[in-house]
């Protein structure tokens, strides 16, 4: 039996439409009394969209609008992935004696707070420590908290784990911390929200 082989959907007569490094297409093509225009991007076999348009200008217009757009996206990947190989080159930039901030639960806020006490070029070494209330948010079960510096827990042991960088608007990244639910960020100094239920 012979392999099936995917194509694309060319409509006849149609124009292409295409922007200068943009990996997609958009056949613009008349449909009846109308016009339609169908996208496809990369090099996918399905289409983006489908669409039927008045005439073919409104169709040309939705076509250029389209891969404006991509160009976009493409734009913005390639200035997070250049952001992102960078900040890996150099190595994440937290030292021993940095302060972490994990906020996790299901229905309350857990609130803790990690030491740095040992880091090398991938990792860091964490160790938790105390945290003390600094206010009431109107709730008898719920207060604000900050981390207390070098009083590690009795109960905590160091454990080790790699930073991840997160690329982010105009090439700028971000570090963060892989937690078992979510994830944990440098603690900036302010009081944190806590909850509980008795």
């Amino acid at each position: 039996m012979s392999a099936i082989t995917k194509t694309r959907y060319i409509p006849k007569d149609s124009k292409p439409i295409e922007l200068e490094d943009v990996p997609a297409v958009v056949y613009v093509y008349p449909f009846g009394k109308n016009f339609a225009g169908i996208a496809y991007a990369g090099k996918a076999y399905n289409s983006a969209w489908h669409y039927q348009y008045g005439n073919e200008a409104k169709a040309t217009e939705a076509a250029n609008r389209w891969l404006v757009s991509m160009r976009d996206v493409e734009q913005m990947k390639a200035a997070n992935r250049a952001a992102k190989q960078a900040a890996r080159g150099e190595g994440h930039p937290f030292k021993a004696g940095d302060i972490f901030h994990w906020s996790w639960g299901w229905e309350q806020t857990n609130c803790d707070f990690y030491q740095v006490v040992a880091v090398s070029k991938g990792t860091v070494t964490l160790r938790e420590i105390a945290a003390k209330s600094v206010g009431c948010q109107g709730s008898s079960m719920s207060d604000t908290r900050v981390a207390v510096k070098d009083d590690f827990l009795v109960s905590s042991e160091p454990f080790v784990k790699r930073p991840q960088c997160q690329p982010g608007d105009n090439g700028k990244s971000s570090w963060n911390i892989p937690m078992k639910y979510g994830y944990c960020s440098l603690w900036d100094g302010r009081p944190e929200y806590c909850s509980w239920y008795a």
